[in-house]
């Protein structure tokens, strides 16, 4: 079963707290309904919601955590791009993974994003239920 978010935008910008347990998500969601922005400015920082791995054309990313990861950054990048910024400006990140065990392969696909090795300030937590069934979710505030 293919996953997909409908969306308005280029980029289907996802962020939802948690999953209830025992609540099955609806498959469509128009994210323009949801109560969050996909970013906001606060004088010179730029907070960016999280993301998950969805297309620009809603469908989810369901492959390996590489594709999972560099998808997710992606989309992190278009919104750093809306604001005039690239991931040189990201000061720091809240990566969230479905299970710990995905932690190298999604610092492997991470670390491209950075290539002259300045990453942000960041952490990691394992071992979460995240929207949609991704197994990451990256959020990031940037300073320009």
């Amino acid at each position: 079963m293919t996953k997909r978010i409908v969306a308005s935008g280029v980029v289907a910008t996802v962020f939802i707290a948690g999953l209830v347990c025992g609540v099955a998500w609806a498959q469509n969601v128009d994210v323009a309904t949801l109560p969050f922005s996909a970013s906001r400015t606060a004088g010179e920082t730029v907070y960016l919601s999280g993301q998950i791995p969805v297309r620009p054309d809603g469908s989810v990313v369901e492959g390996s955590v590489t594709d999972q990861t560099r998808q997710t950054m992606d989309n992190l990048g278009a919104i750093l791009k809306d604001n005039g910024l690239t991931f040189a400006d990201v000061v720091n990140v809240t990566v969230y993974l479905s299970d710990m065990e995905h932690y190298a392969e999604m610092n492997a696909a991470y670390r491209e994003y950075f290539p002259d090795g300045k990453f942000p300030a960041r952490a990691c937590v394992g071992g979460l239920q995240l929207a949609f069934g991704a197994d990451l979710e990256i959020s990031a505030i940037a300073h320009n």
